[in-house]
């Protein structure tokens, strides 16, 4: 079960009172389709298609180094990114376990 933000990325409603609809099971069961999803993306892939820098001509990092605002990101950073967020998202759920706001 891939779980959908959109109500939260719209405003409509706060991550907080979002979160109160899942039970554990519900995030356990999150958590392994998203990891899932990744894995099936990722096999089979070679080092040089990890690495491989694309070519975008919309890319916009305005947070990156000058030299680096308008390079594509390759998988390795993709999932570099995927994971650093998933353990900041660990981290503020279990404030909301313990009920701070």
């Amino acid at each position: 079960m891939l779980i959908d933000f959109s109500s939260v990325e719209s405003g409509a409603v706060k991550m907080y009172d979002f979160a109160q609809r899942f039970s554990a099971a519900d995030l356990q069961a999150a958590s392994d389709a998203s990891l899932d999803a990744i894995l099936a993306i990722l096999n089979g892939l070679s080092d040089a298609d990890v690495t491989f820098l694309p070519f975008d001509a919309e890319a916009n990092d305005p947070y990156a180094a000058p030299d680096q605002q308008n390079i594509g990101w390759n998988i390795a950073h993709i999932v570099l990114h995927v994971t650093a967020s998933t353990e900041e998202h660990a981290a503020f759920s279990s404030n909301a376990a313990r009920g701070v706001p």
